[in-house]
């Protein structure tokens, strides 16, 4: 004999085991808050690394160029202001603080041969020299005030 199992008639036969809509909207919700309060707040500490890296080079600029005017007695700058000023400039393009930066690094150091890393530069094409950006740092007579990170080197076209 077997028996039957009983049924309580409140229950349904087929119990349905997916979620509701207003269950996902609920979940889609709570995730949206979620990204809402976590995206502002990893932006602003983004923006706040930014800054302490921008401060810090700028600190190391300012420590240089004091450090390169007592020891050099003159102000930073590889190429002389009347070269700067030269007509030639406007298109060239040589800005003053590439002029400070290039004597704060040790000057140019001419690169032994072909390499992807040496430029030209100079503000006028009768005052160029050759800068090999893997050999900045290396100056003559370690007289580098200036030790900027290879990373932040960005190659700008022209001149």
């Amino acid at each position: 004999m077997s028996r039957k199992q009983a049924t309580n008639p409140s229950t349904p036969k087929n119990p349905s085991r997916a979620f509701t809509l207003i269950e996902l909207l609920v979940v889609i919700s709570i995730v949206a808050l979620i990204i809402g309060i976590t995206v502002p707040a990893l932006a602003a500490a983004r923006n706040l690394a930014k800054d302490s890296s921008s401060g810090a080079t700028i600190n190391s600029l300012v420590q240089a160029v004091s450090q390169f005017q007592a020891a050099e007695h003159r102000t930073p700058g590889y190429f002389s202001p009347e070269e700067m000023g030269d007509m030639q400039n406007r298109t060239r393009g040589l800005s003053a603080m590439q002029n400070i930066i290039l004597d704060l690094v040790g000057g140019p150091v001419e690169s032994s041969g072909l390499s992807r890393t040496a430029i030209r530069v100079g503000p006028t094409r009768e005052s160029q020299v050759e800068v090999d950006l893997s050999l900045v740092n290396l100056g003559e007579g370690g007289k580098n005030y200036l030790a900027p990170n290879p990373r932040s080197y960005v190659l700008v076209a022209g001149g």
